[in-house]
């Protein structure tokens, strides 16, 4: 298979096209698969190719072609839970104008560990529907833990720069202009925040 790759001069032809580095890693794993194939004492160009489907089918994290390393020059986009434990130079934070998802608190039963089940209350003779009170108390504790954990998700994605971070969102002044003065309250908290943040640089902790 290597003679191949090299008279043909196919191998060295990939390092040329789009995405070359990934196309040559793709024949040294194929190379490599068939020396794993031969030392099984397997034959044949059939047998070697359902080799391949076989390892492929059953998830070989070999048959994956892994050419960045962690110290690469390279843009990496990436969920904030998966850079938990990163660092780098710069850090670009999308889509921050988005609001917490409190949809599930919409349903008409909520699960509580502690608190059993919230429910509905529903007049047939009014034709209508509220919540009852355990259900009020099971929605404000769910939504404190849900605000809770978005924060600290936020705390993660902020602690992940070590020279700058950029945060980006949209905004809408025909809907969201209200939502301004919120903004000027909280300059409280992100004067603290940054602060903290500023400690956490010199090897304390929020």
């Amino acid at each position: 298979i290597w003679f191949i790759y090299k008279d043909s001069k196919y191998y060295f032809l990939l390092s040329t096209m789009e995405d070359g580095l990934t196309k040559q890693s793709n024949l040294r794993i194929i190379f490599n698969k068939a020396k794993e194939f031969r030392v099984a004492s397997f034959s044949g160009l059939f047998n070697f190719i359902e080799y391949l489907k076989y390892s492929k089918k059953f998830g070989d994290d070999i048959l994956v072609p892994k050419n960045i390393s962690e110290n690469e020059n390279v843009v990496r986009i990436m969920s904030i839970h998966k850079s938990k434990g990163l660092e780098f130079p710069v850090v670009i934070l999308c889509n921050t104008s988005g609001r917490f998802n409190f949809k599930d608190l919409n349903n008409s039963i909520i699960l509580h560990d502690e608190f059993g089940i919230g429910l509905n209350h529903i007049d047939y003779n009014l034709n209508l529907e509220t919540d009852m009170f355990i259900k009020n108390i099971i929605k404000e504790d769910h939504k404190d833990n849900i605000i809770s954990e978005e924060l600290r998700i936020l705390y993660v994605a902020l602690t992940r720069a070590k020279e700058k971070l950029f945060i980006t969102g949209t905004y809408n002044s025909d809907k969201d202009f209200q939502r301004v003065s919120d903004i000027y309250k909280c300059r409280s908290y992100l004067d603290f925040l940054c602060n903290s943040l500023m400690k956490h640089r010199d090897g304390y902790i929020l």
